[in-house]
């Protein structure tokens, strides 16, 4: 049975209507492949235009973005939430969302909604795009027996995943145990602005008018490659040429690199460490440590995130300064311990990268899998 979205495959999902109290708002970001990693509460008066889609079980959202792979089965745990525009709603009784929550997640369907997106800033498919999409589906016996496979891979990719998440719990937890709450500071380390003990410089963006700054020199790192659960940079999408970099702020290997503008307090104070040379936009503060050990810091700034986000101020466009920043005060205990600590970390990560090896090679199977059962065209 062939199907084609928007004209046999409805879209779903209504516009948000007056409510009490607040709801927890899930824009796009806030997903991560098939799960939602975060959320952000929000009265119905002061909800960011873009959350207006209310949802109801058995509807499946995908997000509307080129090579942004984000999908979401609604079930009763997540049915009250408010969704991004960002996101497409569809459901058929013809198809169970389990089977097109799959659909939405594999590569082929996701060649096609790339191929068709369009966007001068940020590429993403629209209607008259998804329209041409036709998929072939098998009757519902068939469909069970297709995610019952599919599901015992996803199993084995939410034990890794989990799995992941302890590991960096651990981390924290190593730290609590070695130097206590980092706010309560119980055994009394002394406290000292940060800027005292690091340099702490601002990134910024070379002219857009001169196209000789920007090339395939250096990495210019945006705050999307921050505000991800890796504690590592991501690979920017943009690079400075010799150039731009010249008229660039750049930091080497072992600097910490801070979202401090956003649109969205939730990341603010998100931080991910520098593993190579890489420069960086206006909207992003690095840390560079003089005598303090990097793992130390960037686990600081994950418990202290709260206190660092105090000070901000939302009714504008939320941000720490460079001023505000370098006034912060945090502990620092004696370099030796943090070393020790930086130490056990490392142990630590070691067995996150084989974990993380096998939740890899489980994300390829899957994807293997799910081009083996579905069949999509563009019409």
């Amino acid at each position: 049975m062939k199907l084609r979205f928007l004209s046999d495959i409805k879209k779903s999902g209504k516009s948000c209507k007056p409510y009490d109290g607040e709801r927890i708002y899930i824009d796009t970001g806030s997903v991560q492949w098939d799960s939602i990693v975060s959320g952000e509460p929000c009265t119905y008066e002061k909800k960011p235009s873009r959350a207006n889609i209310c949802v109801q079980v058995g509807d499946v959202l995908f997000a509307k973005m080129q090579g942004s792979i984000k999908v979401l089965e609604i079930t009763e745990e997540n049915a009250d939430n408010i969704y991004s525009t960002g996101f497409y709603c569809f459901r058929d009784e013809r198809v169970s969302p389990s089977y097109l929550k799959y659909l939405f997640l594999s590569p082929i369907f996701n060649t096609l909604k790339d191929n068709k997106s369009h966007g001068s800033t940020m590429s993403s498919v629209n209607d008259d795009n998804i329209k041409r999409i036709v998929i072939d589906i098998p009757d519902l016996n068939e469909q069970a027996k297709i995610v019952e496979r599919l599901d015992t891979i996803s199993q084995a990719i939410c034990c890794q995943k989990q799995l992941l998440q302890l590991l960096d719990e651990l981390i924290e937890s190593g730290f609590i145990e070695m130097f206590g709450d980092p706010i309560e500071n119980p055994h009394n380390w002394e406290m000292k602005e940060l800027g005292e003990e690091c340099d702490i410089i601002t990134g910024n963006t070379p002219s857009r008018e001169i196209e000789s700054y920007y090339g395939d020199y250096i990495e210019w790192i945006k705050s999307d490659n921050i505000n991800t659960p890796s504690a590592l940079l991501t690979q920017a999408k943009e690079y400075l040429s010799e150039d731009g970099l010249k008229v660039g702020r750049c930091v080497d290997e072992g600097a910490i690199l801070m979202t401090c503008i956003a649109g969205s307090k939730k990341c603010i104070g998100n931080v991910a460490i520098a593993d190579r040379k890489v420069s960086f936009n206006q909207q992003i503060n690095a840390i560079v440590p003089n005598s303090n050990s990097t793992w130390f810091l960037y686990v600081l700034f994950i418990l202290a995130k709260e206190t660092i986000q105090a000070p901000i101020s939302m009714s504008l466009k939320g941000i720490i300064s460079k001023g505000k920043l370098s006034k912060m005060r945090f502990i620092f205990p004696p370099y030796e311990l943090q070393m020790e600590y930086e130490q056990f970390v490392k142990e630590v990560l070691k067995y996150k990268k084989q974990v993380s090896m096998k939740l890899e090679y489980y994300y390829e199977l899957l994807n293997i899998k799910m081009d083996e059962c579905f069949l999509a065209e563009v019409q």
